[in-house]
């Protein structure tokens, strides 16, 4: 039997593709894990090409994110926007597997070990070159800027500190 859901909750579609999962509503998640799964969908068959997209509501509400997704949906594909509350049924579904992943949060003073990441280099290096096209438009030089510096935010003491002292 079906759980007792709402039903304003729930969304029933007949097809799409994936983007997002846990954390998809960070910047750094979005663009590092998330987004490039949009990258590799345009290397789908065809007959897949009017799978719409099912993002994250961010995507709608954030400019910064909505442009991200703008630059990889080449297809023009149609968007499906849900919430973390949202239940998603969908008939035809593709997820593709992240092409890098971390833990997402580490528990108990637990640290992390080089076993916990996995990444595919060539894709991420393939995606990286698109992004920096759209990030350096032509006959910028990107070697010097005087305006250029950069700034590391420091997460609070008590959350993920584990490595902020070597950066």
């Amino acid at each position: 039997t079906k759980a007792d859901l709402k039903d304003d909750k729930v969304i029933n579609i007949e097809k799409g593709i994936f983007i997002g999962g846990d954390g998809s509503e960070n910047w750094y998640h979005w663009i590092i894990e998330y987004l490039p799964k949009l990258f590799i969908s345009e290397k789908l068959p065809d007959k897949f090409n009017d799978y719409p997209l099912i993002v994250p509501e961010i995507c709608r509400k954030n400019q910064n994110f909505y442009d991200a997704l703008v630059i990889f949906n080449r297809l023009k594909r149609k968007l499906i926007f849900f919430s973390g509350d949202e239940i998603i049924f969908a008939k035809n579904l593709i997820y593709i597997d992240n092409v890098s992943s971390a833990p997402f949060q580490l528990l108990n003073d637990a640290k992390p070990s080089w076993k916990d990441y996995k990444q595919n280099d060539n894709v991420l290096l393939e995606y990286s070159s698109v992004f920096k096209q759209f990030l350096y438009p032509k006959g910028l030089n990107q070697a010097f800027n005087p305006r250029l510096n950069k700034i590391f935010l420091a997460r609070k003491d008590s959350f993920r500190n584990y490595n902020q002292d070597k950066i």
